[in-house]
């Protein structure tokens, strides 16, 4: 890592036991996979909710890969500020706590992290195991999209 390079943690979120959930968790994984700079990292497995906390800690920007209900054709992925996301689909979030509120916590004892979210609009969340078709065909264009933008925030 350059001395120039931010720091970027790209935290994958989800419940495989619950269908599209999951899907954030298996485009992490996916993500891991590809070259990326050095200043990021991927982390596999986080449910959510105040377990964010402690990842998050030290990094410049945080970058979500998530489902969530956003009103749109299921398979549909977005990009967004997590202050757009929020402000466009609401603060209510699967983990009971609004990630707003979690990254407000961690400035607390820091500089609080500049966050995104890549979203896809699950088909089905309802327990049980595998992705729908529709969001299936969508984890590429997750892992592309938070590709881009983790190589983006790098080197600003």
């Amino acid at each position: 890592m350059t001395e120039q390079e931010t720091r970027i943690g790209i935290i994958a979120v989800g419940n495989e036991m619950r269908r599209d959930d999951g899907a954030g968790i298996i485009a992490g994984r996916a993500l891991a996979h590809e070259p990326l700079p050095d200043s990021v990292s991927v982390l596999d497995g986080v449910r959510g909710g105040v377990e964010l906390l402690a990842e998050v800690e030290g990094l410049e920007c945080v970058v979500i890969l998530r489902a969530a209900e956003m009103g749109a054709a299921p398979g549909t992925v977005l990009v967004r500020s997590l202050a757009e996301f929020e402000e466009e689909q609401g603060t209510a979030d699967a983990s009971s706590m609004p990630l707003s509120d979690l990254f407000e916590l961690a400035g607390l004892a820091g500089a609080a992290p500049e966050v995104h979210v890549v979203a896809v609009q699950p088909a089905e969340i309802a327990p049980g195991s595998g992705l729908s078709l529709e969001v299936g065909r969508a984890i590429a264009r997750m892992v592309a999209d938070a590709k881009a933008l983790a190589e983006r925030l790098a080197v600003r």
